[in-house]
């Protein structure tokens, strides 16, 4: 399994290299420990092999320059998931026109994650959000539901401008104490106006 080196300092593939199939028997940190010919050889992955290999894998190898170097997993025995990376760099890039998952479940797993997209959409029947913060930051906000719930401890909310509420029916209730503060109030109602109380006092 020795290889040489052109002119240029490129390592080549000896001529009289082959391509070999062998057996992984152990995977030594991330090095794969390769059972070739009844002889074991440390392993090493090459860029194009995107399947990590693992202990039973059947494995297409190559020499170059003394080292044998997994093009391929062929085969595995053990029912494991599969698991992708690029050996040799931190970051991977798919650059695509377009690009399509499709699977029963998808599970995503990081310290931080940032979605940049100009048009964004999420359709489902239920989307369940949790977190100990969320902030909306929005030119213009708008929401549609047939029925919306909110429940919260403590509630606070600032209007610069004008606010607008129209229902069919409004009611405001309230445990203790219901306050309305204001320059002046007015009251219009298209037939009564009634006030209920034990006491009540004005001015």
């Amino acid at each position: 399994m020795d290889g040489h080196f052109s002119s240029d300092g490129r390592p080549q593939i000896a001529a009289e290299a082959a391509l070999l199939v062998g057996q992984v028997t152990e995977i030594d940190g991330s090095t794969p420990v390769i059972l070739i010919d009844e002889r074991l050889e440390r392993g090493r992955r090459a860029p194009s092999c995107l399947i990590e290999p693992m202990a039973g894998d059947t494995v297409l190898v190559v020499g170059v320059d003394g080292e044998a170097i997994v093009l391929a997993v062929l085969s595995r025995t053990a029912d494991a998931p599969a698991v992708l990376s690029v050996p040799g760099t931190d970051a991977v890039t798919l650059s695509q026109p377009q690009l399509a998952v499709r699977c029963e479940t998808l599970e995503m797993d990081a310290d931080r994650t940032t979605l940049r997209s100009r048009v964004a959409q999420v359709a489902g029947r239920t989307l369940n959000a949790v977190a100990e913060r969320l902030d909306v930051v929005a030119r213009t906000l708008r929401r549609s539901a047939d029925h919306e719930f909110s429940h919260a401890k403590t509630a606070s909310r600032t209007v610069e401008g004008t606010e607008t509420v129209t229902a069919g029916e409004m009611m405001l209730e309230a445990r203790s104490a219901l306050t309305q503060r204001a320059g002046i109030v007015l009251v219009d109602a298209r037939e009564d106006v009634r006030v209920n109380g034990e006491r009540i006092t004005m001015g």
